[in-house]
């Protein structure tokens, strides 16, 4: 049987949805691409602690994901998580490229991206 089509909201939140998908995909991917070419440059940060500040971040991603994302969801809902996540990627992209110092606001930074990739990207999936 054919599936019925989306009617209301859901007709416009779905392509919104997927959209924001490919663009926090999107943005992971030159974040950590960019962040690679920036940070040696802007920080002087060698392989080791470029390789530290992935890590950091993946795993950030990964805690947010298990620890935060149930919880966020079942207060705000799935939509206003999945805003609440890209507004934490904005703001953490945005402002690494504006502060380097003091190196631990940076880091933080940094940090609120990937937290934030990891709620907006699993909300929208």
């Amino acid at each position: 049987s054919p599936v019925p089509p989306v009617v209301g909201v859901g007709a416009v939140a779905q392509p919104l949805l997927r959209l924001l998908a490919v663009m926090l995909g999107w943005s992971l991917t030159l974040s950590v691409s960019t962040y690679g070419l920036f940070a040696p440059f802007a920080l002087g940060y060698g392989q080791s602690q470029l390789s530290a500040t992935f890590s950091a971040g993946a795993a950030c991603t990964i805690l947010v994901q298990i620890a935060l994302f149930p919880r966020l969801v079942a207060a705000l809902g799935e939509h206003l998580a999945a805003t609440c996540g890209a507004v934490a990627v904005a703001v953490g992209l945005g402002s690494c490229s504006l502060v380097h110092a003091p190196l631990p606001l940076h880091t933080g930074l940094y940090l609120l991206n990937r937290a934030g990739s990891g709620v907006a990207d699993t909300a929208t999936a």
